[in-house]
C-alpha cells in the first residue's frame, strides 16, 4: 500500500513538473521526443505482438518459480532464498508484462537507433523482447530471466526469431557472461529487478561495455522509494551525460558529445 501512495505520488508530480517540447534543447532528445514518443505510425509487429498478448491472457496455465524481485539473491547468491510464488501465465500477462504503450516506444527507440548489440534483463513472458526485436535491427540479442519456468513460457514463440538468444538463471551467473559475449552494449533494457541494490549493481556492470552511443533504458523508476534513489544515483554518474524521466522508465545516455551534464523530464 504504502508503494502504491509512493508510486501516484511520484507520477503525479512528473505529469506537474514535466518539460514540454518547446523546452527541449538537445538535439537527440529533441529527436526522441519527435521521432520516437510522438510517433503514430502502426507498425505490423504490433499486432502480432497484441496477437500473443491476447493468448497469453486467456492462458489459464499456472506457474511456479523463485520471486527473485523480492530479495537480491539473483545478484548475491549468498543472499537469502527467495520465497516460491504461484502465478498463472494470465496474471502475468496483465500485470507483469511489458505494456503497449512502452513495447512501442521501445520499438520505435530500436528503429530509430539501430542498435547491433541488445541486453535484456528479465525476459519475462517475452512481450517486450518481441519489441526490441520486431525491427530486426540486432545483430544479437540477448535476453536474462531468473525464473525457468516463465523462461520456458516465452520460449514458446521466441525460439522463431533469429538473432535473439534466451539464457535462464539468477543474474549473479548469466550478467557477466551475456556482457562478455555481447563484447559492447548498444542498447540495454532493465526490467528484472526493481530493488536500489540489484538495479545499482545492474547498471555498473553494463559500464564497461557500453560506449558513447549507448542508451541502457530502467524500467520502473518510481516503483519504490528504491528505485527512485537508485534512478537519482544513476543520473548523479559521471559516465552519463545525459538523463531522460519519461515517468514511468527512465534513460541513461554516455555521448561525449554532451560537454555538460543534462537531465530532462519529458511529457510523454
Amino acid at each position: 500500500m504504502a508503494h502504491a501512495l509512493f508510486r501516484a505520488y511520484r507520477h503525479l508530480e512528473h505529469a506537474l513538473c514535466a518539460q514540454r517540447i518547446m523546452r527541449v534543447h538537445s538535439p537527440f532528445v529533441y529527436g526522441l521526443v519527435t521521432e520516437v514518443l510522438r510517433d503514430k505510425r502502426t507498425f505490423y509487429a504490433f499486432g502480432e505482438t497484441a496477437g500473443l498478448r491476447q493468448r497469453l491472457e486467456q492462458d489459464p496455465r499456472v506457474l511456479d518459480f523463485p520471486d527473485f524481485g523480492a530479495t537480491d539473491a539473483a545478484l548475491d547468491q549468498s543472499a537469502v532464498r527467495p520465497p516460491q510464488v504461484q502465478r498463472s501465465i494470465s496474471r502475468l500477462a496483465r500485470r507483469a508484462a511489458c505494456p503497449p504503450k512502452l513495447g512501442r516506444m521501445l520499438f520505435r527507440l530500436v528503429e530509430r537507433e539501430a542498435p547491433e548489440h541488445i541486453l535484456e534483463l528479465g525476459t519475462s513472458l517475452g512481450i517486450g523482447t518481441r519489441y526490441l526485436a520486431g525491427p530486426g535491427r540486432h545483430r544479437r540479442l540477448i535476453t536474462l530471466e531468473g525464473a525457468a519456468s516463465v523462461a520456458a513460457v516465452a520460449a514458446e514463440h521466441l525460439q522463431a526469431l533469429p538473432g535473439v538468444e534466451q539464457r535462464v538463471g539468477p543474474f549473479a551467473q548469466t550478467l557477466e557472461p551475456a556482457l562478455r559475449d555481447l563484447g559492447r552494449l548498444d542498447l540495454a533494457y532493465l526490467d528484472g529487478h526493481h530493488t536500489e541494490v540489484a538495479t545499482l549493481h545492474m547498471v555498473r556492470s553494463c559500464l564497461p561495455w557500453c560506449h558513447d552511443n549507448s542508451l541502457l533504458i530502467l524500467d520502473d523508476i518510481r516503483w519504490s522509494p528504491g528505485m527512485w534513489r537508485a534512478w537519482h544515483a544513476l543520473c548523479a554518474m559521471d559516465d552519463v551525460r545525459l538523463s531522460i524521466d519519461l515517468g514511468r522508465c527512465g534513460m541513461l545516455s554516455f555521448r561525449a558529445e554532451q560537454r555538460q551534464k543534462e537531465h530532462y523530464r519529458i511529457a510523454w
